[in-house]
């Protein structure tokens, strides 16, 4: 988590924000998992924090160990052909 601005160098940190992306209310990271696993293992929600001086916005995943674990599996951060426009 973000304790000190690494654009400004403030400490005024607001920890732990949603972020609001289209009609989630969580933003959220995936990887393409291979076929026969379970979608849920390659999944993470992510929280924020934001600088209150200058508006710096970090986002982090919370599940970091996991989306490792299955990208050392073999997922991948290829978008499945349905998302890509």
């Amino acid at each position: 988590m973000m304790s000190k601005c690494p654009k400004c160098g403030s400490t005024e940190i607001i920890p732990d924000i949603f972020v609001v992306t289209g009609n989630n209310l969580y933003a959220s990271v995936s990887l393409q998992a291979p076929k026969g696993s379970k979608a849920e293992d390659f999944y993470s929600h992510c929280q924020a924090s934001v600088c209150g001086s200058c508006g710096y916005l970090e986002v982090y995943v919370q599940d970091i160990a996991k989306m490792l674990a299955a990208y050392k599996s073999g997922a991948t951060t290829e978008l499945p052909w349905e998302l890509r426009k």
